[in-house]
């Protein structure tokens, strides 16, 4: 998504210092992950505290502004949720609202392209 979201976002980097960044493990960041890692949302969660303290500092700013787009809503969410006092405010882009269901919703398509195709293979994975 990077190359997407910079041209996207090129506007507004006239007013706000931009900071584009792609979860461990994904994009630029990419790396086989070892069955013993531990990730999970609380580690993206951190990672995004962490960045923020990190942005914090390096730019002398009391709050930034935090956006997140799709899984990266999730993730924005929830570390504002758990560290308000750091973000002036949260936008949400493609904003996921209930994963479980969306999930679901997927699924029960995927499934029925499936069928339609008549896709044996498809339909028992």
């Amino acid at each position: 998504m990077l190359p997407v979201m910079t041209g996207i976002n090129k506007d507004l980097e006239d007013d706000f210092i931009v900071v584009n960044w792609e979860q461990r493990g994904a994009g630029k960041s990419y790396y086989p992950f070892k069955e013993s890692d531990e990730i999970g949302i609380d580690t993206f969660i951190s990672d995004t505290y962490e960045l923020t303290k990190l942005l914090l500092k390096r730019f002398d700013k009391e709050k930034i502004y935090i956006m997140g787009n799709s899984w990266g809503s999730v993730i924005a969410i929830q570390t504002v949720q758990q560290s308000p006092k750091l973000y002036y405010a949260y936008i949400g882009i493609g904003q996921v609202v209930n994963m479980k269901e969306n999930e679901q919703i997927s699924y029960d398509y995927t499934l029925e392209q499936a069928v339609l195709r008549n896709d044996k293979n498809a339909e028992k994975n």
